[in-house]
């Protein structure tokens, strides 16, 4: 029978994953969350927000599907402003993964997506088609976004798209790599809606 007591052993062993918790008790199955919002639900995330908060939540995100295509051999194949999560301490996570094995064509799916994400996120509107135009110039701030967009522009590059690996060591995170601080300032900032 399984508990709640040893969640370790029913969560899934990374912390940027948010994942439904199968509990059975008394001969009854039921299925429960780790308690977070999506980054939809935030008006901040919807006008969109700053270069660092964006680094923060992007970082966050390719930890998980460094976890997710490495470890599991799964792919998301669904990264959007609806499936990624701010749990009560600020930590990114992003909603469990598709049951799809992992092949390079689709990790590069989910890298592309990563790029559409911070796009989004910048923007405060989903979507590939506002996701290209920005990359085309289109950005809220005339003089803001570069980073961002230079980001993007990196992860959709439809002749070569890169690893994880190139995409966690793009320059747009040394530039805004203070992750700690980034949290810290977020929660503050959601405070009363986390």
């Amino acid at each position: 029978m399984a508990s709640t007591d040893n969640l370790d052993t029913i969560y899934r062993k990374h912390e940027n994953i948010l994942d439904l918790i199968p509990v059975v008790r008394r001969r009854e199955f039921s299925i429960l969350t780790q308690p977070a919002k999506s980054l939809k639900s935030f008006s901040l995330f919807r006008r969109g927000c700053d270069e660092r908060y964006i680094s923060f939540v992007v970082m966050g995100v390719l930890e998980a599907l460094e976890y997710i295509h490495g470890h599991e051999k799964l792919v998301h194949g669904n990264i959007n402003l609806n499936n990624v999560f701010l749990d009560k301490d600020c930590n990114a996570k992003l909603k469990s993964p598709l049951t799809k094995s992992c092949e390079i064509k689709d990790q590069k799916t989910d890298i592309q997506m990563v790029g559409e994400l911070a796009l989004s996120l910048f923007n405060g509107k989903s979507g590939f088609k506002f996701g290209i135009g920005c990359v085309s110039g289109c950005t809220r701030k005339k003089d803001d976004g570069f980073e961002v967009e230079d980001f993007a522009r990196f992860c959709l590059n439809p002749l070569r798209t890169p690893t994880l690996r190139e995409v966690k060591n793009h320059d747009f995170f040394k530039e805004f790599g203070k992750f700690d601080q980034y949290r810290e300032k977020l929660k503050h900032r959601l405070q009363k809606k986390l």
